[in-house]
């Protein structure tokens, strides 16, 4: 009763992998995780990033749903862009992660640019 919700939720996502760690050393498991930076702040949406990146470079399958542009471009191997539970768009993050079609996902302006450390950013706004 004394956990806050981030913290909670970093106790569930460890024991949802402590579940299958076999199988993550292994590089056999599969992670299905929708919004798992929900409720965490900064410094531990990246250190879950990162330790999913190096989960998923031992040769498991982990899949995630963001609205995070900036996190996903920063993380993911491949984008599954989606609108109205229909795909519209997949493939390498480079080629989706384009203002065109984030804007047909999102129905809002969207602006990319690169900050002075060269990370890819996007703002979005409406018209």
């Amino acid at each position: 009763n004394t956990l806050s919700g981030g913290e909670l939720r970093r106790v569930h996502i460890a024991r949802v992998m402590l579940q299958i760690w076999p199988q993550i050393e292994k590089g056999r498991a599969l992670l299905l995780l929708d919004e798992p930076i929900q409720g965490l702040d900064y410094r531990h949406q990246h250190l879950l990033m990162r330790l999913l990146q190096s989960i998923a470079e031992k040769g498991n399958l982990v899949i995630t749903s963001h609205h995070d542009l900036n996190l996903c471009y920063r993380y993911a191997d491949q984008i599954v862009m989606m609108k109205e539970s229909k795909l519209i768009a997949a493939g390498g993050v480079q080629e989706i992660m384009t203002p065109q079609f984030l804007e047909d996902a999102f129905c809002c302006k969207i602006s990319s640019y690169a900050d002075e450390h060269g990370n890819r950013l996007f703002q979005t706004y409406l018209d």
